[in-house]
């Protein structure tokens, strides 16, 4: 029985974590970019090991194997009484509904103390990975004090809440305690006052079902108490599956399997949650196979621009349109197949330098993966680590300078081939020669294979090259056209290139 007992919990538990575990992975996709902005990593990672860990093997097999085991011998405890003494067998009755129902009261207060205390501890998680994800800059700055002070703040507040949840258990078992001894008096009292026709026997054995069920009592209260406790960590951890999704797709989306690349901008109005005003009624068309870049002061809208074009925000009025099809009306999936990023924060994967680059070309033959890694200058020094292409990056490719994580991440777009290509500040932790060499490898493709590439700079000597130069400033489009037309209407961009002298912009006034 142990052995099946076992081997059905085991089995059942790891279904079921495995189904939670992609039950998340696959609404992440739903999910705005400004939920992993506003949420910890190690808090999300938190939250999701709580329901990985408890649901299946906390809750759903306590309910199953240690209520259902009370229930049953509180019942055949009471039928055996019941054969002894009626009187005695309602008392036992009335005492289990008794003990129960004060138990179902003290949790139902306990649940706002419970949430708070459950609110705690991910808070602990996700400063520990906050932690360890800047260790550099704690030991360079000398700020372990300053972490330890912060810790401090988080643990006061878990202590403190644990402590004000564990007095009010104590008094609910003071007062249980109290209860039992009243209904073991009462019980004495009943079988004292019987008939006469209660054996040694009989008496031995009502001592013994009430010893029995009493035990059982405490011990499913205890764990009653365990199973509320995790049971509020879970209902607080949870609320990161129901998280509304925050695209609004339509019945039937539209499945791309390539486009063109025309991109239209009709009347977009956008504000980020915070109430940020950013575009106000913009329209702009960028043609298929254009290359446009995007300049201007930083906050003026150029990394909004692309992340709308990829959908990580909807936009709050307006139309943006690829080959005349609104992005709301596109499939995920099918949108974001069809783009490629180059963004200024290259995160890689704790996997090998080959994985990372074929990420989202998974069917990429190691030839493929070679032939990019030279365009981008990389080649030579892979070959040059331990295991090549199979070598570990690390987490978030710390195991890379800055600039070999960009190269890595400019190769794994260039290996997507995708029809729009989109690339922020996508050089900007490389050396000159070395950046010009990439955007020659860039410029070839985008003729050969007519793709629409958007490209955020600040470093203005790289936009030489392309078709059209947007000029933002404050969410608004303010200049149009190419290098030498933009020069001539002595605006914005002209002071911007103007003020370019030591490779970077000046700050707005």
């Amino acid at each position: 029985a142990y052995a099946l007992n076992d081997f059905y919990l085991t089995k059942y538990c790891a279904e079921y974590r495995a189904n939670i575990v992609e039950v998340f992975i696959d609404k992440v996709k739903h999910y705005s970019y400004n939920f992993f902005l506003n949420n910890m990593p190690g808090s999300i990672v938190a939250k999701v090991s709580e329901v990985f860990n408890n649901v299946p093997h906390t809750i759903v097999f306590t309910v199953i194997s240690d209520f259902l085991y009370f229930f049953l011998v509180a019942l055949i405890a009471c039928i055996m009484i019941f054969q002894i003494d009626k009187y005695v067998a309602i008392c036992v009755v009335i005492w289990i509904f008794v003990f129960l129902y004060n138990s179902y009261y003290f949790y139902k207060r306990a649940n706002i103390l419970n949430d708070s205390y459950a609110i705690t501890r991910p808070k602990i998680y996700g400063f520990l990975s906050d932690f360890v994800s800047n260790i550099l800059s704690v030991w360079f700055f000398n700020g372990i004090e300053h972490e330890k002070t912060t810790l401090k703040l988080a643990t006061d507040d878990f202590k403190e809440k644990a402590l004000t949840y564990g007095k009010f258990l104590c008094s609910f078992y003071i007062v249980q305690g109290v209860s039992l001894v009243i209904y073991m008096v009462i019980t004495l009292l009943l079988l004292g006052k019987s008939s006469g026709n209660i054996t040694a026997g009989d008496f031995a054995q009502v001592i013994l079902l009430n010893y029995t069920v009493s035990d059982l009592l405490f011990s499913v209260s205890y764990k009653f108490r365990g199973f509320h406790t995790i049971l509020g960590l879970v209902k607080d951890s949870i609320k990161i599956f129901d998280c509304p999704t925050y695209f609004r797709e339509t019945i039937a989306p539209q499945h791309l399997e390539s486009v063109k690349g025309k991109i239209i901008f009709y009347d977009v109005t956008f504000q980020y949650q915070n109430n940020t005003n950013l575009f106000k009624n913009i329209s702009v068309t960028i043609n298929a196979g254009e290359i446009v870049g995007l300049v201007g002061y930083s906050g003026g809208g150029k990394t909004s621009f692309i992340n709308l074009i990829a959908r990580l925000y909807d936009i709050d009025s307006g139309k943006i349109l690829i080959d005349d099809i609104e992005i709301k009306d596109m499939d995920l999936i099918s949108l974001r197949n069809n783009l490629a990023l180059i963004s200024q924060e290259p995160l890689l994967f704790n996997r090998s330098l080959a994985d990372n680059i074929k990420y989202g070309t998974f069917g990429a033959t190691e030839e493929d993966i070679i032939k990019v890694a030279q365009k981008v200058k990389l080649h030579e020094f892979i070959i040059k680590q331990p295991e090549s292409y199979n070598t570990l990056v690390g987490d978030r490719g710390v195991k890379l300078s800055g600039g070999q994580r960009q190269r890595i991440f400019i190769a794994r777009a260039l290996l997507k081939d995708a029809s729009i290509l989109l690339i922020d500040e996508g050089t900007s932790q490389l050396d000159s020669i070395t950046e010009k060499d990439i955007y020659d490898s860039i410029w070839d493709l985008t003729k050969t294979q007519f793709k629409t590439t958007i490209i955020v700079a600040h470093r203005l000597s790289t936009l030489l090259n392309v078709n059209r130069i947007l000029v933002f400033d404050n969410g608004e489009i303010v200049e149009d056209g190419n290098h030498q037309e933009l020069l001539k209407k002595d605006g914005l961009y002209k002071k911007l290139w103007d003020s370019q002298i030591l490779g970077f912009l000046p700050r707005a006034k």
